[in-house]
């Protein structure tokens, strides 16, 4: 590939998010590329977020964290990824180190608390805290965790055991594949939903591989949305992350067909110019030199 060709799959992300004319472009020019596009935009944000990753899994290296997992009640993680523990009496627990000091403060029902009780680690009810050298992170438990599970201590401290021991040559693929599975189910179902308000309330028929298409790449806003979610904790539900690429395919396609009507327009208003100067010609009492048979 050359550079200018190279120049243009930078430019695709921006103008995917900022440029509604570049959905023409995907519509009408670049077949084909939904799922390269989508893949290759996972590769590279994964390689961004498992830097952040592997700095997370240092703090964990040093604290000995996966010891001391051992000692987190058993919980469950609902289908809205909230922990609340099997025992509701265990529901505020903070795990000290052998040397006495804070590691994990166990919280699921997200209890007020004086700074004695402050750890680089606070287990909430929707998220993980993780604070070190004066900077904040949360990570939402969907983000690493299936839900609707149950969370067991010692199959937790095995699965910590393991990733601490990666790299992150090993872990760029776990998150490309994340973000890609997200981002792939995100495109289906906001493409077939997009395509039933375009067809029966905008009055535009589209093509499904033509909804797929432009999907994968209204979903750019949603992957730069889980993306920073590997740095700054906000809350972004199922719902909204379905209707930002809905919304994007509705204006489309309100665009789309108010273009349609307008060449419809412009050539039923020629057909009838058209029309008239055959009468006219057609007319000897209006027969003149302007028009021609």
């Amino acid at each position: 590939m050359n550079r200018d060709g190279l120049l243009e799959l930078v430019k695709y992300p921006i103008l995917a998010i900022f440029s509604k004319q570049f959905y023409f472009t995907v519509l009408f020019k670049l077949k084909g590329i939904g799922f390269k596009y989508l893949l290759s935009l996972c590769l590279i944000l994964a390689i961004a977020a498992s830097y952040k990753v592997t700095t997370v899994l240092d703090v964990f290296k040093e604290l000995n964290v996966s010891n001391l997992v051992l000692n987190i009640p058993p919980s469950y993680i609902d289908s809205n990824g909230r922990l609340s523990p099997n025992d509701a009496d265990n529901d505020f627990v903070l795990i000290k180190s052998d040397k006495g000091s804070n590691v994990i403060l166990y919280n699921p029902s997200d209890k007020n608390y004086d700074s004695s009780y402050n750890a680089p680690f606070e287990l909430r009810s929707d998220n993980i805290v993780i604070r070190y050298k004066n900077e904040v992170n949360s990570i939402p438990y969907t983000a690493i965790v299936d839900t609707n599970t149950n969370f067991e201590p010692l199959a937790s401290a095995k699965i910590l055991d393991s990733l601490l021991s990666m790299s992150i040559i090993a872990i760029v693929p776990i998150v490309t594949i994340w973000l890609l599975y997200l981002l792939l189910i995100n495109m289906v179902l906001s493409a077939l939903i997009s395509r039933v308000i375009l067809l029966y309330v905008i009055k535009l028929k589209l093509e499904y591989k033509a909804c797929f298409r432009l999907a994968a790449f209204a979903n750019t806003s949603v992957a730069f949305l889980l993306f920073l979610q590997f740095f700054i904790y906000f809350p972004f539900p199922y719902t909204l992350m379905l209707l930002i690429p809905v919304i994007y395919l509705v204006g489309i396609g309100k665009t789309l067909r108010k273009n349609v009507l307008a060449n419809q327009t412009a050539k039923q208003q020629g057909s009838n110019t058209e029309n008239t100067t055959n009468d006219d010609n057609n007319n000897p009492s209006n027969n003149g030199g302007s028009f021609s048979a």
